[in-house]
């Protein structure tokens, strides 16, 4: 019996070991390398964008950038679109409205005042359109 007991500890042992020792090589090697928080919310912020995309969201024209790892748009790029994600949703003229005011309200000022003049962040305002109901 004693036999058995030390046998099984030592296959454990053995088995940990030899566990450590490759994960130990993955990690040596480059084969698992840490991820930069950059890179996490750059695929986070892919991610989402790619799931709110369509004919119910805002969409950014086409010569819109990154900025700082973001899309940001022109307010004068999103208020024509609102009829247009209202059809597609089926809102009411009120909820049409409560569109408008999410707009007025996730707008800021660009930080180069010399390049524009308001801007909204895409993905938070069509995060925010799908709050109204």
């Amino acid at each position: 019996m004693k036999t058995k007991f030390w046998q099984w500890l030592i296959g454990i042992v053995v088995a940990f070991a030899v566990a450590a020792i490759v994960c130990y090589q993955y990690l040596w090697d480059g084969a698992i390398r840490p991820v930069s928080e950059l890179t996490e919310k750059a695929a986070a912020v892919a991610l989402l964008a790619a799931k709110l995309t369509g004919p119910q969201y805002f969409i950014a024209p086409p010569n819109t950038t990154l900025e700082d790892g973001e899309l940001w748009i022109d307010v004068t790029d999103a208020w024509p679109q609102v009829p247009r994600i209202a059809a597609e949703r089926k809102l009411d003229p009120e909820r049409t409205r409560a569109i408008g005011r999410l707009i007025e309200k996730l707008s800021e000022p660009h930080p180069y005042r010399v390049v524009g003049g308001e801007r909204v962040n895409l993905l938070r305002l069509n995060l925010s359109l799908d709050a109204i109901k």
